[in-house]
């Protein structure tokens, strides 16, 4: 018990050590605080996710985005947000490592798994547009409907008008409504452009 305690201390030193200190300070940080502050900030309950206040933890957080996301000893919400993070870091490391999330064999079938295959599905809309399409059509078929509507929900992320006929004809043939629903705003989004 005494554990998770210390770490959230050191967590809240290292987060508020980071509001205190500019950004000369940041790029000395070890990866170790950066972590803490990291976690900290990915744990805050009403969280507005930003590159800027990324980038003030420290120089390292795209590697360091990647270990919390596979620490299995943080919590959901820590890794989901990890996930989501990296679509403002769109370098190679970070595309392979959502394209893996896509398909890891241990994600399939489980609540973790639903969660960071729908999110790495909208980072890589969000962080890649139109380089990631290939990868998240590639599970427009999956079983699982939530993962389906983050198909289409990504597909509307990127921006891409490449896929737009694909969702057309994909609106009429789904037949979960709200997988539906999510194809529909999905057109219309990549219409307006």
């Amino acid at each position: 018990m005494q554990r998770p305690l210390t770490y959230a201390i050191a967590a809240l030193l290292a987060f508020v050590s980071l509001a205190h200190t500019d950004d000369a300070a940041a790029r000395t940080r070890s990866k170790g605080d950066q972590r803490n502050a990291l976690i900290y900030y990915l744990s805050s309950y009403e969280l507005e996710l930003t590159r800027a206040s990324l980038d003030r933890i420290g120089p390292d957080i795209p590697q360091v985005l990647v270990d919390v996301l596979n620490a299995p000893e943080a919590q959901v919400r820590v890794r989901v947000r990890a996930c989501a993070a990296l679509a403002f870091y769109p370098t190679e490391q970070t595309f392979d490592v959502l394209r893996t999330l896509l398909h890891e064999r241990s994600f399939k079938g489980n609540e973790l798994g639903l969660q960071m295959r729908r999110q790495a599905l909208r980072s890589l809309g969000r962080g890649f547009g139109d380089r990631g399409i290939d990868d998240i059509l590639a599970l427009r078929d999956d079983p699982e409907p939530l993962v389906r509507e983050a198909v289409a929900q990504a597909l509307g992320d990127s921006g891409s008008v490449r896929p737009l006929t694909l969702l057309e004809t994909w609106l009429s043939t789904e037949p979960v409504l709200h997988v539906r629903m999510a194809v529909d705003r999905a057109v219309s989004r990549l219409r307006e452009r």
